[in-house]
């Protein structure tokens, strides 16, 4: 009897297809790149406890989800948190290595070279569609942050061409579905939009608490100047500048790790405007006083710069093997991915444009994590000496 019953064929529970695909995105090769790919700090820079571009997705992933909790339903709409935390954990899936200034470096040097964009949230389609089969289309138009033409949009953000042609038109579908306010007009989900206030609460107060750890005593930022800084912003709720205060002189960063919650649960849907925002004025005007002591207390200083070392040997290497982009003996050096060199090596044997060659490397590129890009730059360096 006991040998009949554990040889008996378990029935498969059905899953709910978002926590399948979850299952997915968690399992990808591209998620993992992550854990190696700048937030802030490169490779060089930071440790165990400094922010990579995973430890931010995954907290952006948990507040977009914590906020549809709260929200639950849009008019008829009903919210799912396992999309958003679908969404929240593709919506850097295609960032490149070194950060934001490493994406604008590979840009620049794609355009110069071979008249093609690069951008970081187009790319997260592209990633999306090569290395993450049956996602499901809500969760692939709810990345889109900017439903452009890269090219005719002022900022260089949208899509490419092919992703437009194919993802607007359902991305519209979907829209008219959710938006049942006619009088005005909405451009992206409400998933994305909820994504987008998530990020901004995740990078805000993390980049902070990120700072909080690296920094000396004697080189924080003052009481002096976080007054000065709350009065810039005509904030002048006395609890919230003793919190931050005594949190920073302190390093202490569960008070505002608790606002981050606070403001986190204020976070709602504004039906007159058909947006979902904070609530709070002194939240907002937080926000804004989190994001200036981030920039110029610590991104500025501490982040790469245009006038870095890595940064500028990173443009050096990149413009060395686009120059060389038909040299089958060069390029084979550079392109650490197997299925992206099997790529280039079938695009020259079919004498495949300098375009088409070029879009292949500079998406290899685009894979590698800071400690491969800081190799092959060092590589590069070495061998040019």
């Amino acid at each position: 009897l006991y040998c009949s019953i554990i040889t008996l064929p378990k029935k498969r529970i059905k899953m709910n297809k978002y926590l399948i695909e979850q299952r997915k995105i968690l399992n990808s090769k591209p998620i993992r790149r992550l854990a190696d790919k700048t937030q802030v700090l490169s490779t060089s820079q930071r440790n165990a406890q400094i922010r990579t571009r995973l430890t931010h997705s995954l907290e952006v992933a948990s507040i977009s989800q914590e906020i549809a909790f709260n929200i639950k339903y849009i008019n008829m709409y009903e919210l799912n948190p396992s999309v958003l935390y679908n969404i929240s954990l593709l919506h850097d899936i295609g960032m490149s290595p070194l950060g934001h200034l490493g994406e604008s470096t590979l840009n620049e040097v794609s355009k110069k070279y071979f008249d093609l964009n690069f951008e970081a949230n187009a790319n997260n389609i592209s990633v999306i569609e090569k290395k993450l089969a049956d996602i499901s289309l809500l969760t692939i138009v709810s990345t889109i942050k900017y439903p452009y033409l890269i090219k005719t949009n002022e900022k260089g953000k949208g899509l490419y061409q092919a992703q437009y042609d194919r993802y607007i038109p359902i991305l519209k579908e979907i829209i008219d579905i959710q938006n049942q306010n006619n009088k005005i007009e909405r451009i992206r989900t409400y998933e994305c939009d909820i994504m987008e206030i998530s990020d901004d609460l995740a990078y805000l107060f993390s980049d902070l608490e990120d700072y909080l750890s690296i920094v000396k005593k004697e080189d924080k930022i003052s009481s002096k100047e976080i007054l000065e800084i709350f009065q810039k912003y005509n904030l002048d709720n006395p609890d919230l500048y003793d919190l931050f205060r005594d949190a920073i002189e302190s390093g202490n960063f569960e008070k505002i790790e608790s606002l981050r919650a606070d403001i986190i649960s204020d976070v709602y849907f504004n039906y007159k405007k058909n947006t979902i925002e904070i609530k709070d004025e002194d939240y907002k005007k937080i926000l804004k006083i989190v994001r200036y002591i981030d920039w110029n207390y610590y991104i500025s200083k501490y982040s790469l710069t245009c006038e870095s070392n890595v940064i500028q040997d990173y443009k050096l290497l990149l413009n060395y093997v686009c120059e060389n982009i038909e040299d089958a003996r060069i390029i084979e050096k550079y392109i650490k991915s197997s299925t992206k060199l099997k790529e280039y090596k079938e695009a020259q044997k079919n004498n495949s444009s300098k375009e088409i060659l070029g879009k292949i490397l500079i998406t290899s590129f685009a894979e590698l994590t800071d400690t491969y890009a800081i190799e092959l730059i060092n590589e590069y360096l070495k061998n040019e000496k």
